[in-house]
C-alpha cells in the first residue's frame, strides 16, 4: 500500500512537471522540464502525495484496431457506426507527431469532409476507427504511418526544387474526428 502510495506521488510529481512547462510555453518532457519542475512551490510537490487514489481522474479508454490505430471515444455518439458503402460526413483536426496542426476542417472557411467508406477516399486509419464509432462520436486518434500517409507522407516540390513535407515520410500522425454524420448506403 505505501509502495502504490509512492509511485502515485512519483507520477503525480511528474505530471506536475508536465503541466508547468505546458504553463511556460515548452513541451513536456523536453530537455530541462524535470528540473524546472523543482522549481515548483514545495507545497505544491507535498499536497500532490496527499491526494487519495480514488480522486485521480481515469481519462477514456483507448482502444487499438487491427491495423495498430489507437483510439479513444471523448464523447460517445447515438447513431450507428458506418459500414462499407456508408455516406460519412466528419469534421477533423490532424496533428503531426509534435503537435502542430497540419489540417483542419474547422478553420473558418473549411466544410466537413463527406465521403464514401470502403471506398479509399479517406485514409485507412480512419475507416478503421469510424467502423467502430456511432455517428455523432467525437474520437481522438493516433495513426500509424502505414495506415495514414506511409513512406511518401505529404510533399510537394517546391519552385526551388526543394522538397517540402506537410507530413513526413513515416510519421505517426493524430486525428481528432468529429462524426457529423452516417447515412446508410442506398
Amino acid at each position: 500500500m505505501i509502495r502504490s502510495a509512492f509511485f502515485l506521488c512519483l507520477a503525480l510529481f511528474f505530471v506536475s512537471a508536465d503541466a508547468f512547462t505546458l504553463r511556460m510555453g515548452m513541451r513536456p518532457g523536453a530537455g530541462a522540464s524535470r528540473r524546472q519542475a523543482l522549481q515548483l512551490p514545495p507545497l505544491v510537490l507535498a499536497a500532490s502525495c496527499f491526494v487519495p487514489a480514488a480522486s485521480v481522474a481515469k481519462g477514456p479508454k483507448i482502444y487499438t484496431t487491427d491495423g495498430g490505430v489507437e483510439f479513444a471515444v471523448t464523447k460517445e455518439g447515438s447513431g450507428p457506426p458506418a459500414r462499407a458503402g456508408d455516406f460519412v460526413v466528419v469534421d477533423f483536426i490532424g496533428y503531426k507527431a509534435d503537435g502542430k496542426v497540419f489540417d483542419s476542417s474547422t478553420t473558418q472557411g473549411r466544410k466537413p469532409v463527406a465521403f464514401r467508406m470502403g471506398q479509399g477516399q479517406v485514409i485507412k486509419g480512419w475507416e478503421e476507427v469510424l467502423e467502430r464509432v456511432n455517428a455523432g462520436s467525437e474520437v481522438q486518434m493516433r495513426v500509424p504511418s502505414a495506415l495514414a500517409f506511409g513512406e511518401k507522407g505529404i510533399c510537394v516540390e517546391t519552385p526551388q526544387g526543394k522538397d517540402e513535407c506537410l507530413v513526413l515520410p513515416g510519421e505517426t500522425v493524430k486525428y481528432q474526428l468529429f462524426v457529423r454524420q452516417i447515412a446508410g448506403a442506398y
